[in-house]
């Protein structure tokens, strides 16, 4: 159901996001990879999928990039 689905990729970005955070502010650098992250966090490997919605993927940002990116 597209409710749901859309209920649990909410819920799954923001666990996410609240692993980057915490990422970024234990080693001061982004992750190179998702599997570094989701180590980091403890979380399963399962983290990154929701039935029926997809795979989320993860790419480094530049350098430059703002702090908030």
């Amino acid at each position: 159901r597209p409710a749901v689905q859309r209920q649990l990729s909410q819920a799954r970005l923001a666990q996410l996001a609240e692993a980057l955070k915490q990422y970024r502010a234990d080693h001061q650098t982004w992750p190179d990879t998702t599997a570094q992250l989701l180590r980091s966090a403890k979380l399963p490997q399962t983290s990154t999928l929701v039935r029926g919605a997809g795979l989320y993927r993860y790419r480094k940002p530049a350098v430059d990039a703002p702090a908030d990116t």
